[in-house]
């Protein structure tokens, strides 16, 4: 599951389409059902039962993941993508989601106002798919008054 593409079916690896026509004018495909997109699709079409728990829950975190970034601005988008690269460059042993908040704070404040409130935990997920950015285990706990104290994971670049 770890290799699986966005695009890919995640029940049969294939790459979304099932049947792919031509004819003298135009091309068709037909798409594979278990790779519809959406969890109504993957019940309906019987294969959500297939699935394994684990395969279902990166299913679900992977399309969470692009609807909050989907809902935020392409430039606070390319903003919080860039400092946080420049967190993993600078830090590359430990850091976390405030020092990305804290970076955006300080070098694009209005960047904040256009990213959706779950965008944050899409970044890092998107970097750490991409292979930018591993998680180290440790947690501590966040230090903006706003968060009360919730745990957040130690990422280190890899």
């Amino acid at each position: 599951m770890e290799n699986l593409q966005l695009n890919q079916c995640p029940i049969c690896y294939g790459d979304g389409y099932i049947v792919e026509t031509h004819d003298s004018d135009s091309s068709h495909r037909e798409c594979c059902p278990c790779s519809a997109g959406t969890m109504a699709h993957m019940v309906d079409s019987g294969h959500a039962e297939k699935m394994s728990g684990a395969q279902m829950g990166e299913l679900l975190a992977t399309i969470g993941c692009e609807k909050a970034l989907e809902y935020s601005k392409e430039e606070a988008k390319a903003e919080a993508f860039e400092e946080l690269r420049m967190c993993y460059l600078l830090q590359p042993h430990a850091f976390t989601a405030d020092n990305v908040r804290e970076r955006l704070e300080k070098n694009c404040p209005c960047a904040l106002d256009f990213l959706s409130p779950s965008a944050f935990s899409a970044l890092f997920r998107s970097a750490s798919k991409r292979g930018d950015i591993v998680d180290t285990g440790a947690r501590i706990k966040s230090d903006r008054p706003k968060s009360h104290g919730r745990e957040l994971r130690v990422w280190r670049r890899k």
